[in-house]
């Protein structure tokens, strides 16, 4: 458990306190990143699949996120991911993001009943403000 530091080239992961990198995991590169999985069954989780670099002392495959701010993450990470791979590969692409209830799949394990919960605006709400 730790927090994530999105940089230029790569994805930091620090411990809680913030003081230092988490052994083992200090950074992933985003060309190592193949894809993301947000979970439709949750507001909460995403699942990264990776494939370590050669070189990389990156190990596994999968990364599993929760966050109280998901989109705004993935929006992050989708970014600096396609701005990594003009930058090295000069190509145009973007980051392949799919859905899938992973909760569902995970509620067996250590999840509280309140990871599952998914608060949305009532049926029939439309957002009609307009300012004066």
């Amino acid at each position: 458990r730790g927090n994530i530091c999105i940089s230029k080239h790569f994805v930091y992961f620090v411990n809680r306190e913030m003081n230092h990198l988490i052994e083992g995991r200090e950074r992933l590169s985003y060309l190592d990143i193949e894809r993301a999985v947000i979970d439709s069954s949750t507001k909460r989780f995403i699942l990264l699949e990776v494939q370590p670099s050669q070189g990389s002392s990156w190990s596994g495959t999968r990364i599993l996120i929760a966050s109280a701010h998901r989109e705004l993450l993935i929006q992050k990470l989708a970014l600096c991911w396609q701005a990594e791979v003009m930058f090295r590969r000069f190509e145009v692409k973007k980051l392949e993001i799919v859905k899938s209830a992973m909760g569902e799949q995970m509620a067996k394990s250590n999840m509280t009943q309140s990871d599952l919960i998914k608060v949305e605006p009532f049926r029939g709400y439309t957002d009609e403000h307009s300012f004066r």
